[in-house]
């Protein structure tokens, strides 16, 4: 059993290492970034901050209802231990 567990760690050494010089020392890939390309990233933050923002408006209610009872109980437990 220790044997295969010992197998198991070498490929996993194994694979990260490769994994590793795949992603780190990459071949040269003479792509081209369009300029447009950085004002589409842009707006995708954007988009997802505006996402972000709405789904916290929709649900504030709940978001400040948790807070509130979790706040609530450590008053309350103040109270009755003191």
């Amino acid at each position: 059993m220790m044997a295969y567990m010992k197998l198991f760690q070498y490929f996993t050494v194994l694979i990260i290492l490769i994994v590793s010089f795949v992603f780190f020392f990459p071949r040269n890939s003479y792509a081209y970034l369009d300029p447009g390309t950085f004002s589409y990233f842009i707006q995708m933050l954007v988009a997802v901050l505006a996402g972000i923002g709405v789904a916290v408006k929709v649900s504030w209610t709940s978001i400040k209802g948790v807070f509130l009872k979790l706040f609530s109980k450590k008053k309350q437990d103040e109270k009755d231990s003191a």
